[in-house]
């Protein structure tokens, strides 16, 4: 073969390839474009409606934008973009960094507002005493709680609740969160919800949204018990019972105190 039929051979192959790219970043641009339009129709929508209404499935689109904003891929589908080799009639919102930065920044805020209007609602604990210590037995339940807070008897306990939290996850969705990062998990699987227990790390805390009961469940790495705000009679009553069968009591503290 020629030198100059090498060349064409070549420059062919090169351009069949770069037409592959194109193609490729078309197709991929317009599914997360996509994703970023429902992203801001729920953040809307939920504005409206109620903070709970789509939260699972905000959830999926947020991690969806992170995980493509952080990829080589979102860099390549850029750079296609600033070189021109885009169609100008391809919607591309997607990769303007100040527009994805809002829908994150404007779906974490949506978030955490939701989270911060849950913890304002009457709460139970599920918890390893069946109600509050007397005042005068205070000196007793600081002796009492130094053991439980032993790291052994602490992952026991931690252990009890997560399997409290598998269990409900078989009746409602759930969407879990460790409060030092942001993204959550949609219906984890229950070996993820064990491990998430397991880790017993004092700093981070461990939150559980219940989107349909409108409901929040949290609990610190240092705590023996685990707060549920806003739980609806049906999940407080199923609460109760998988608490029981670990051992555990759900309890409703004196609204006064």
């Amino acid at each position: 073969m020629k030198q100059n039929d090498i060349e064409k051979t070549i420059g062919e192959s090169a351009g069949r390839l770069a037409e592959s790219a194109v193609e490729r970043s078309i197709v991929r641009i317009t599914y997360y474009e996509e994703i970023l339009n429902r992203t801001r129709e729920i953040i809307a929508e939920q504005a409206q409606r109620g903070k709970l209404s789509r939260f699972q499935e905000l959830q999926d689109c947020l991690n969806e934008l992170e995980d493509y904003y952080a990829s080589p891929e979102w860099k390549d589908d850029f750079a296609l973009d600033e070189s021109g080799e885009l169609p100008a009639s391809l919607r591309r919102g997607v990769l303007s960094e100040d527009g994805l930065d809002h829908a994150l920044d404007d779906g974490i805020k949506l978030t955490f507002d939701a989270l911060n209007e849950l913890l304002e609602l009457p709460y139970a604990l599920i918890d390893i005493f069946p109600e509050r210590v007397p005042e005068n037995r205070s000196e007793s339940y600081s002796e009492a709680e130094k053991r439980y807070l032993d790291p052994e008897r602490l992952r026991g306990i931690r252990g009890k609740i997560a399997e409290v939290l598998i269990k409900l996850g078989c009746y409602f969705e759930i969407s879990v969160n460790r409060s030092d990062e942001p993204r959550w998990t949609n219906d984890p699987s229950p070996d993820k919800i064990a491990s998430l227990f397991a880790d017993g790390s004092e700093v981070f805390e461990i939150r559980v949204v219940f989107p349909s009961e409108n409901a929040l469940f949290v609990m610190d790495g240092c705590d023996t018990y685990a707060t549920m705000y806003g739980a609806s009679e049906r999940l407080s009553e199923l609460a109760a019972k998988l608490s029981a069968s670990e051992g555990l009591f759900l309890w409703t503290p004196d609204a006064d105190q």
